[in-house]
């Protein structure tokens, strides 16, 4: 399956994460596109079994493999990871869009969760790459 995947962030900046043309580019190993977690809800029984009493959808996490960066290096590298980390936000909903071959779209509201955690071993500046997992959460389930 192809699609197209852009993130319209809180500042009203727009980022194409498929093709990367304005600095991010999404990597392999998305999560949370599919069927959202839910929850479900049994009484015990005293005999063998139990009820079920139904179900309900909790929050979509969506995990985003990105990759930041264009080749260029120094205060280049480091005005776009600014610009993408203040695409993000813990508070407010920027809008992730999938497009799909058939010309049709899905969005999701989200909010930036956790970001990636991980350990650098040289400044990213000199490269001028980096990449993060980045997760963010929405409130409704449903795109």
């Amino acid at each position: 399956m192809t699609f197209i995947a852009s993130w319209l962030g809180v500042d009203g900046s727009g980022w194409a994460l498929t093709t990367g043309a304005q600095g991010v580019r999404l990597l392999g190993g998305v999560g949370g596109f599919d069927d959202p977690e839910f929850t479900a809800f049994w009484t015990e029984r005293i005999g063998d079994g139990d009820r079920w009493r139904g179900s309900r959808l909790t929050r979509r996490t969506i995990t985003l493999p990105v990759l930041v960066g264009t080749g260029e290096t120094g205060m280049d590298w480091r005005e776009v990871d600014r610009n993408w980390w203040r695409s993000l936000s813990r508070t407010n909903v920027g809008l992730l869009d999938v497009a799909l071959e058939d010309a049709s779209h899905r969005y999701i509201p989200l909010r930036l969760d956790r970001s990636s955690s991980s350990e650098i071993d040289f400044d990213p500046a000199i490269t001028g790459f980096r990449t993060y997992l980045v997760t963010m959460v929405a409130d409704d389930p449903y795109w």
